[in-house]
Parts: structure tokens; C-alpha cells; sequence
């Protein structure tokens, strides 16, 4: 059985992965609405345009391994249970514990960037951070299913 590091990070995956993932957080971000929308949409535009995006994709990047590594004891349980539900369905009682481990990772890389506009974005976010990577977990995890 392999784990979800060896899944994802397989050299004929893991790109695919990154671009869908990247496609999930465009998705996931035109989904917001109302003032709290307004400026997590403002502040993912900032990151999004900065070295013409490629800045984005350099995070996806960075954090996939770490996030991958937070995910994979989560994967092997799912695997011994005999993947009886969905990833998705099997994830959701664990979004909220799932979601403040993901974040400590990309605490931990904004703190070490020496890019202004990213760390001005996230700072400003973080208060409710765990609130839309709880909300975009399902999106996420569903994404994530055709490749395990």
C-alpha cells in the first residue's frame, strides 16, 4: 500500500496535482462573498499577480510536500478502515484538527518570506483562516480523490 506521499508526489502526478490544485483554490476563492469575500479576494489577487503568478505556484509548491506530510497519517488510517466512505467523507469529522495543523505549516513559511505583499496578505487573513480552509477542505479532499 503506498502512502499519500508517494501518491502525490510521484513524478507523473504531482504536477497534475499542483495544477489542480491551483484550479480548486481559483474556484474555492470565487466562491467568497460578502466583506470577508472582498478582501480574501483582494489579497489572493495581490499573491496571484506577484511575478505573474508564478509566485502562487511556487507556493503550492513549497507547502504540497508539508501539507502532504500532515495528510498522510490521516491517509493510512482511511486505508486500514477499509475505505468504507469517500476520502472526503472520511476527512470531514477531522476538517477543523486537519485544518490548524495545515495552517501551522504555512505560519511557519509566511513567518521566513522576505516578500512584503505575501506577508501583508496573510497577515491580514490569518484571524480567519481557519474558518476558509475548513470550507474549502471538501473541495480539496474531493480533488484529491481521483489521484489516491
Amino acid at each position: 500500500m503506498k502512502s499519500l506521499k508517494e501518491i502525490i508526489e510521484d513524478p507523473n502526478v504531482s504536477q497534475s496535482v499542483v495544477t489542480d490544485g491551483l484550479r480548486v483554490l481559483d474556484e474555492e476563492i470565487a466562491k467568497r462573498s460578502g466583506i470577508g469575500g472582498m478582501a480574501i479576494k483582494a489579497a489572493y489577487k495581490v499573491v496571484k499577480n506577484v511575478q505573474g503568478g508564478r509566485t502562487l505556484e511556487k507556493a503550492v509548491r513549497v507547502l504540497m510536500p508539508e501539507f502532504i506530510e500532515k495528510l498522510d497519517p490521516y491517509y493510512a488510517r482511511f486505508q486500514e478502515e477499509g475505505k468504507s466512505k469517500s476520502w472526503e467523507e472520511y476527512l470531514r469529522p477531522h476538517y477543523a484538527s486537519l485544518a490548524n495543523e495545515l495552517l501551522a505549516v504555512t505560519d511557519l513559511k509566511v513567518q521566513g518570506t522576505d516578500n512584503r505583499a505575501v506577508r501583508g496578505a496573510y497577515d491580514k487573513l490569518r484571524p480567519k483562516a481557519s474558518k476558509e480552509v475548513i470550507a474549502s477542505l471538501p473541495a480539496l479532499t474531493r480533488m484529491m480523490e481521483k489521484y489516491i
